[in-house]
């Protein structure tokens, strides 16, 4: 949880619009919210991906994704949203 609000604020902090999901859905669950609220992008960050200090970006429009390093998450997101 630490992980996902720092990169929450983060791209709050450079202008990129982030949400994070405190209602214990299920990543379908939490997906399918992502995508009625109109996001471009989803930072998916489990156990799994912790233990590699990655975390994995879907983009919502075409269902593609990384895998994109912790600490470089916000700088991509940043580029992908300047697209």
């Amino acid at each position: 949880m630490a992980e996902g609000l720092r990169i929450e604020d983060g791209l709050r902090r450079n202008g990129v619009p982030a949400e994070i999901d405190l209602q214990n859905r299920s990543l379908k669950g939490q997906l399918k919210q992502a995508n009625k609220q109109g996001a471009a992008y989803a930072v998916i960050i489990g156990e799994q991906e912790l233990k590699q200090k990655l975390g994995v970006v879907r983009d919502m429009n075409n269902n593609s994704q990384e895998n994109v390093a912790l600490d470089d998450i916000v700088e991509y997101l940043k580029k992908q949203m300047q697209r």
